[in-house]
């Protein structure tokens, strides 16, 4: 134990070393050195809130990345005692997200890797590079930056040995390129998102021909029917491939009910009146679940009272990105609220829900004031030249 302690130890003297570079070639403050020194102890506590065994995915990626850094790909062993009964085998692991993603922390510059802390300590440095970019690019907007800073889930999970943060950072750094026109860079961590989360850059890619469609530099009237067009063809393939389409929400929500609990068996999603009802069901588990009558331990009643912070934070954001460019603003709203439908509408547990809003309300943050404060800079300089 004491000999573990030592080598987080020095897992986060690192982290302390690259503070205190970015500290001495002036890419953050001595506020934010000290802030980020101070909130980088975090992984040391994590643990204490969520053990390693209430959270499985932890104890995989530790096995993986420390079989990549000792160079040994012989890992299928570990992940079957990990593992237990789930279907899983080695051919499925050559595309599995969790391995890529593992592949990636494995090449994070954090020197031990003994146990899931150490992981922790691996996402707080990704956590940091992200957030130290995109400073010193300007795009964090201040209400960004506190959430960055402050918001309470985003400390926690950016302490514990999941993926989570790289896919955070990863979709903040991919919409980061292709707002600012650095597409070479946008398409590879597209790509890179694609490898550890598909559900995520397929929705992204969607909203970003229609953002091509409607924010390039067409003819008003062209970007009026270049949209209808790419709604109408986007309608269609919905239309021709419901059935295909629904089979994937119903099995994804099959798995994401039993991993909840094995004698739940959600309804059937089918393309008739009740799917309304669904998708309303589904807005309420994402932004408000647990309710009161849900909570079943203290972790639960946090969760409780960050949902309503969430709200409130969303709606001050999207209050703001409506002053800077209204056009804008209601596209990025439409972006959160597809993947708030997604996610609600196929998940049931209230701590994957709550880790995977993560990489949905901060990413809305960030890009949303983001692109709607640039362009009104756009607007600005346009209008004095």
């Amino acid at each position: 134990m004491f000999e573990n302690f030592i080598y987080n130890f020095l897992n986060y003297f690192t982290i302390l070393l690259f503070l205190y570079f970015f500290y001495r070639y002036k890419k953050i403050n001595l506020l934010l050195f000290f802030f980020l020194s101070f909130s980088s102890v975090s992984p040391f506590f994590a643990e204490l809130i969520y053990p390693p065994g209430s959270m499985m995915d932890s104890s995989v990626y530790y096995y993986l990345v420390n079989h990549f850094r000792d160079f040994d790909f012989d890992y299928k062993h570990n992940i079957q005692l990990l593992a237990g009964d789930l279907p899983l085998t080695f051919s499925e692991y050559n595309f599995d997200p969790q391995l890529n993603a593992s592949i990636i922390l494995a090449l994070i510059p954090i020197p031990f890797i003994i146990n899931t802390a150490s992981l922790g300590f691996t996402n707080k440095l990704i956590y940091i590079f992200t957030l130290v970019y995109l400073k010193n690019k300007k795009s964090l907007h201040n209400i960004t930056l506190v959430v960055f800073l402050f918001y309470p889930t985003l400390i926690f999970y950016t302490s514990v040995g999941l993926k989570d943060t790289l896919v955070l950072c990863i979709s903040c750094l991919t919409l980061y390129f292709f707002i600012n026109k650095k597409y070479n860079y946008f398409v590879l961590y597209l790509i890179v998102l694609f490898t550890i989360k598909w559900t995520n850059a397929s929705v992204f890619l969607v909203f970003i021909l229609a953002y091509q469609i409607l924010f390039g530099n067409y003819h008003k009237n062209s970007k009026k029917i270049i949209f209808g067009v790419f709604m109408v063809i986007l309608f269609s393939i919905f239309l021709l491939n419901h059935n295909l389409v629904f089979n994937l929400l119903n099995f994804i929500r099959v798995n994401q009910w039993y991993a909840d609990n094995p004698f739940l068996k959600p309804e059937v999603l089918k393309l008739d009146y009740s799917f309304v009802f669904e998708i309303l069901k589904g807005y309420y588990r994402f932004f408000l679940t647990p309710n009161f009558f849900q909570i079943e331990n203290p972790n639960q009643i946090y969760v409780l009272c960050e949902n309503y912070l969430s709200i409130i934070i969303l709606i001050i954001v999207f209050l703001n990105s409506l002053k800077l460019n209204r056009k804008r603003a209601i596209f990025w709203f439409c972006f959160l609220m597809a993947f708030a439908l997604f996610y609600g509408i196929t998940t049931i547990n209230f701590g994957t829900l709550n880790r995977w809003k993560l990489s949905i309300i901060i990413v809305y943050i960030f890009v949303s004031l983001h692109d709607c404060k640039l362009n009104e800079k756009q607007k600005k300089i346009s209008l004095y030249n």
